[in-house]
């Protein structure tokens, strides 16, 4: 259990920061993106995934809202995923972005 100290100098319990367990990975993925009518492929490495998500890396950023569909190849048996672009926040050497995936 994690506390923090707020600046009225109260200790509280600490949210958890994450739902959820991130496991990491690094391996390449092809991103299809539809933005404002056109579509692109990107290929992005891949930092972390979890059940509901995936980190990504790039070098340019992609639009929150943005719907994705992600080609997966970690061991030679390619899938792939649907997702929506979460956050994309710049970082040393690019950009990380967070992908929250959708399964029907």
């Amino acid at each position: 259990m994690k506390f923090v100290r707020e600046a009225n100098g109260a200790t509280v319990r600490a949210a958890p920061h994450r739902q959820e367990e991130r496991s990491p990975y690094q391996f390449e993925a092809v991103v299809l993106l539809d933005a404002e009518g056109q579509t692109s492929r990107r290929r992005l490495g891949v930092v972390n995934l979890s059940n509901s998500g995936i980190m990504l890396k790039g070098e340019t950023d992609i639009e929150i809202g943005t719907p994705v569909l992600i080609e997966l190849n970690p061991d030679g048996k390619p899938f792939h995923v649907v997702g929506e672009v979460r956050h994309c926040t710049q970082t040393l050497g690019g950009y990380k972005i967070g992908v929250r995936l959708k399964f029907a």
